[in-house]
């Protein structure tokens, strides 16, 4: 859901002929570097109280790390800062951490998770756009010297989101500074501080983030995988029964396909097409010959046997899933004449004022929604939801 909503923001921004600025955040040895003292008040501050915060309390102390190799172990160490990693509370504790660090953020949208943390922020106008996220970003360092966090400027990237036809195309590089505690709060003119780098592309929670925004780089990260898994499967496809070529495809194909794609699926169909045609070559190599035979001029006829959607119907699939019961996005049309329209209880459709319009949720859920028939639409529940869509998209085929 947080892809999903990262993608519709800059959308949104981009319909509106905004230029966006992406920062990503990394700090360095996140989880060790989390003070004992700052992590139990801020656990006391959302509402861990009791005997529950003396419990967190006694689990942070007396710590101690030591290493063996081979027969010889270190001499002990205890820990007065940090959190276990590995653990189930290691998450928890830095998510609690860095619960607050949303406040200091005035003129973006922060996103996190866990220690993965990027800022957006949009103008059309770019210099504003630039002012501002340098100061949400002086907002952070001084944060981050305050919860005794450290701020990897080497690692932290900014990506510069913008039309392709945008007027303005200025080098981002050394526009953003990233200023120190001592920076921040002295009256100094001169500045030595490092510059963040301007990338055309980053990862993002598996993701890769384009300048552009037309998500090119990724799918042909997909692409590269789908293609390692069909070299694979050329190994071992005559040594293994059909439906166990068609669960290996199903845990390791799907899921890599699957990943985040309510985010990149938005992208021209042009680009999707390439991966449609690896996942042709894939099931033509795993179904039995006579049924290779059968649908040899029917490639749809081939995924209903498999019983896998095709890239873009999966994409509509993975949308209606996600967002079907999304009221925030769903309103009737409303009108005093009774129109098909209306008696069909088709939903507004928003206004795309260019490509990127057409792809925020709230252009394509009601369209999809709309192209539902309305028996189908008033027999789902959250329950059935799966089921009842994948057998429409099957069945449409």
């Amino acid at each position: 859901m947080l892809l999903t909503e990262f993608t519709d923001e800059i959308n949104s921004y981009l319909n509106n002929r905004n230029h966006v600025l992406v920062l990503f955040i990394d700090f360095s040895r996140a989880f060790d570097t989390l003070d004992h003292v700052i992590l139990c008040k801020k656990l006391e501050n959302i509402g861990i109280q009791g005997p529950l915060l003396e419990w967190c309390n006694n689990y942070l102390k007396n710590r101690s790390n030591c290493v063996k190799v081979d027969n010889c172990i270190s001499d002990s160490y205890t820990a007065e800062e940090g959190t276990a990693q590995g653990s189930v509370l290691g998450p928890l504790h830095f998510i609690g951490y860095v619960n607050d660090m949303v406040n200091v953020i005035k003129h973006g949208t922060s996103y996190q998770y866990a220690d993965d943390t990027c800022i957006i922020v949009a103008d059309r106008d770019l210099d504003s756009a630039l002012a501002k996220i340098q100061k949400d970003f002086d907002e952070l360092n001084k944060w981050c010297h305050d919860n005794k966090l450290v701020l990897n400027s080497n690692k932290t990237k900014l990506v510069h989101i913008r039309s392709p036809y945008a007027k303005n195309q200025a080098d981002m590089n050394n526009k953003l500074f990233a200023h120190d505690h001592a920076c921040l709060h002295s009256k100094s003119l001169s500045c030595k501080c490092p510059t963040i780098e301007s990338v055309d592309k980053h990862t993002y929670l598996g993701l890769i983030i384009d300048s552009k925004f037309n998500w090119l780089p990724h799918i042909n990260l997909v692409c590269e995988k789908l293609r390692a898994f069909l070299a694979n499967m050329y190994v071992i496809n005559n040594r293994i029964p059909f439906k166990t070529k068609l669960m290996l495809y199903n845990a390791l194909a799907e899921s890599i396909v699957g990943y985040g794609l309510t985010s990149y699926g938005r992208t021209f169909k042009s680009y999707l097409n390439c991966i449609y045609k690896l996942q042709v070559r894939i099931l033509k190599m795993i179904v039995p010959s006579n049924i290779n035979q059968k649908y040899i001029n029917d490639e749809f006829g081939l995924f209903k046997y498999c019983k896998i959607l095709p890239i873009n119907t999966k994409i509509q699939y993975s949308l209606l899933k996600e967002q079907f019961f999304n009221t925030k996005i769903q309103q009737n049309i409303s009108h005093e004449i009774n129109t098909r329209q209306k008696t069909k209880k088709k939903l507004i459709i928003t206004i795309a004022r260019n490509s990127y319009g057409g792809r925020t949720t709230s252009y394509i859920i009601p369209r999809l929604v709309n192209n539902l028939e309305l028996s189908l639409k008033q027999s789902i529940t959250p329950k059935n939801i799966k089921y009842k869509l994948k057998l429409h998209f099957l069945n449409s085929l």
